[in-house]
């Protein structure tokens, strides 16, 4: 979160932000990857019988997320 926070930063305070907030994408989808994101959709999948809901509302979430930053 820290991550896309910095983004939305550098977005605001920097003349030329493009490879900044390029930089700090990356190094969100490297801490994603590296952390417990991925398992937490197995988690739910096993926990919750609609895991249809679930799908959807990470995808929403994942949306969300990249038209903001």
């Amino acid at each position: 979160m820290s991550s896309l926070l910095s983004a939305f930063l550098f977005s605001i305070l920097a003349d030329d932000s493009e490879k900044y907030i390029t930089i700090v994408v990356f190094i969100h989808i490297i801490g994603f990857s590296l952390s417990l994101g991925p398992v937490s959709m197995l988690y739910v999948s096993e926990m919750m019988e609609n895991i249809t809901l679930v799908v959807i509302t990470v995808w929403i979430l994942t949306i969300l997320v990249s038209t903001v930053s």
